[in-house]
């Protein structure tokens, strides 16, 4: 198991959807926890948009900058 410290996500909300993929979610991190919810009407500090190929290079350990370097991510707004 890897320790990831999540203290500078704290109060933040993460959007993450797939570009081809029918996934949609928020992730909203608050009291050192990362709670997953389908409701996306809320305002998102971070919006992440990938297509499915991007999300499983990313699952399958791919570096993420080189995916960046790559231009893969299709949306990624802070």
């Amino acid at each position: 198991m890897h320790q990831i410290d999540i203290r500078p996500l704290e109060g933040k909300t993460v959007h993450f959807s797939l570009q081809d993929f029918p996934i949609e979610v928020n992730f909203i991190c608050t009291n050192a926890r990362i709670f997953v919810t389908t409701d996306t009407t809320t305002h998102a500090d971070v919006d992440i948009k990938l297509k499915s190929n991007v999300f499983l290079q990313l699952m399958q350990g791919e570096d993420l900058t080189e995916l960046l370097r790559q231009d893969k991510f299709h949306s990624w707004r802070c």
